[in-house]
């Protein structure tokens, strides 16, 4: 058996080595005609509140109003489809986070998710909401609160739209002396559904 496998290594080793090594092989691929595409998102009309629509294309199309001028996207991270990281220009632990996702079982009503997005252990682990409320004209639900070893200098906001086969997840944290306009900001962020129109 030994003798027979150093026999086929010695025939592979010769027919490799036949001198002709200039032999190059041409392929092409269909990938080869498309156009490169090197970002998936728009930036479009700034709104109130010093909002604008940040549109997204990748994997799940959502389009969701958040202050970009105060934000630089973060890519020093690892990349994930869909999801977006920035960072506060004045603040650098301050994020703005907007990701897709699929759902896993698109059966679930917004109800049940609202519940289970939240459960008592959050608190536990430092999470503490403040304020959470479905908005199903839009098809999302939201939690504004603080998680308690940042509690004096800075407040979060989660807001989640559940559509029929995907969702859309907003979090933002933002220091605690914007509360007020974050405020403002929340309710035209909830008066959108997360759909490019």
């Amino acid at each position: 058996m030994v003798r027979l496998l150093f026999i086929v290594c010695i025939i592979i080793a010769q027919s490799g080595c036949t001198g002709d090594t200039e032999k190059v092989v041409e392929t092409t691929s269909i990938a080869d005609s498309l156009p490169i595409v090197t970002d998936t998102t728009t930036k479009q009309v700034t709104l109130n509140e010093g909002l604008e629509m940040f549109s997204n294309i990748e994997q799940i199309d959502y389009c969701v109003p958040i202050p970009l001028s105060e934000y630089v996207r973060d890519t020093k991270n690892d990349y994930e489809r869909a999801k977006f990281v920035f960072v506060n220009k004045k603040n650098d632990q301050l994020e703005l986070v907007l990701q897709g996702m699929f759902r896993s079982d698109p059966k679930v009503s917004i109800e049940e998710y609202f519940k289970n997005s939240y459960p008592p252990e959050d608190e536990e682990g430092g999470k503490n909401i403040e304020t959470k409320e479905i908005v199903k004209s839009t098809g999302c639900f939201y939690a504004k609160g603080f998680w308690s070893n940042f509690a004096l200098d800075q407040k979060f906001i989660e807001v989640t739209w559940l559509r029929k086969d995907d969702l859309v997840k907003l979090y933002v944290s933002y220091d605690i002396q914007d509360t007020t306009i974050w405020n403002n900001r929340l309710k035209k962020i909830t008066e959108t559904d997360s759909y490019c129109k």
